[in-house]
């Protein structure tokens, strides 16, 4: 974890959100998220699904009306799998 580095940007004086690579990992990115209570969370997404992300941020950005339900279809058989990992 010690090679990511990126960009952070303060919400406030406790939210923030960090986005960052490592190169030697170059096909992931790293996101973090600190809320109000101070819980850091970290997410680990593949090169293809932040292009997706970034996708469909622009789908709602614009108003694109084709959107679905979430959870959607039986992919997600209704429950979440967790991974949980301290940012240092």
């Amino acid at each position: 974890m010690a090679n990511v580095l990126g960009y952070l940007e303060e919400i406030d004086d406790t939210r923030l959100v960090f986005l960052g690579e490592d190169p030697d990992q170059p096909d992931v990115f790293f996101l973090g998220f600190r809320n109000r209570e101070g819980i850091d969370t970290k997410v680990v997404v593949s090169r293809e699904a932040f292009d997706a992300l970034m996708r469909l941020r622009l789908r709602i950005a614009i108003g694109a009306s084709d959107r679905v339900s979430y959870p959607h279809g039986p992919v997600w058989k209704h429950h979440w799998v967790v991974r949980v990992e301290e940012i240092e």
